[in-house]
């Protein structure tokens, strides 16, 4: 679109440090923060939508979405009625139209990390986060909703004992929004420097490393750090899970050494 833009404003802190310095003993640190926010700006638009996004997959959902790029909103804002809970038969309760109500981006970024070294041994620990985003849990809406139980299926273990009525229809809205803030413990790795063992062996060391350690978040899906595409039209779409894969968990040892 002629004369429309991305209007990002931020600042980013970092931080690097060695606290302590010894024959026996080192510690350093490294920190980084960043803020940030964005808007899509196209004045001639108005108020009005200009283009939707975020495709949404489940019975009775043909043709559904959740975003919408619109003028003075953030890219991919979330754009649905807004979820008020269950009538006395059970049956959801929605706004009359869709609305701007959360923004996919976060607002805040966040990296840490360490090294602490005793004699022959190294610990090194990574970790990131990011705050102040929504995720539309999609995969709640469509796989695990309570009408699935009829079927002998599975269903969300959160909806037990709601009121829900098993023939309450699926309808994208701010019922299925969640936070996006998570705080990962990304990396762990421990090293012992043997050192050379006899005249074949150089430099041996030996190591034993942990990915996607911990995460803590009070995101109900498998993995708030989500990146799946439900492009609609073309553009992309931003923080939708939708039966998205989780980050593995991995576990490895190792030797290092040359001859």
């Amino acid at each position: 679109l002629n004369g429309a833009y991305i209007n990002n404003k931020g600042v980013e802190f970092g931080l690097g440090a060695d606290i302590i310095e010894g024959k026996s003993f080192s510690w350093s640190i490294n920190a980084n923060v960043t803020l940030v926010k964005n808007k899509f700006v196209y004045p001639p638009a108005g108020n009005s939508p200009l283009q939707f996004t975020g495709a949404l997959n489940g019975q009775g959902t043909s043709g559904a979405y959740s975003q919408s790029i619109s003028h003075n909103q953030p890219i991919a804002v979330f754009y649905v009625p807004t979820f008020s809970g269950f009538d006395k038969d059970g049956i959801g309760v929605y706004g009359p139209s869709s609305e701007y109500v959360a923004d996919p981006n976060p607002s805040t970024f966040i990296g840490f990390s360490t090294d602490l070294t005793y004699k022959k041994l190294t610990l090194n620990i990574g970790t990131h986060g990011s705050f102040g985003n929504r995720i539309y849990n999609n995969t709640a809406m469509s796989v695990l909703n309570i009408s699935n139980i009829i079927g002998g299926r599975n269903i969300a273990s959160g909806i037990v004992k709601t009121t829900e009525n098993t023939a309450n229809a699926i309808t994208p809205s701010t019922r299925f929004l969640e936070s996006g803030n998570f705080f990962k413990v990304g990396n762990l790795s421990l090293r012992y420097n043997v050192g050379n063992v006899g005249k074949a062996i150089k430099g041996l060391s030996i190591y034993t490393s942990v990915n996607n350690l911990l995460v803590i978040t009070k995101y109900k899906g498998f993995d708030p750090e989500v990146n799946v595409d439900k492009a609609l039209n073309g553009i992309p779409s931003i923080g939708i899970d939708y039966i998205g894969y989780p980050t593995q968990r991995t576990l490895l040892f190792g030797l290092n050494f040359s001859l």
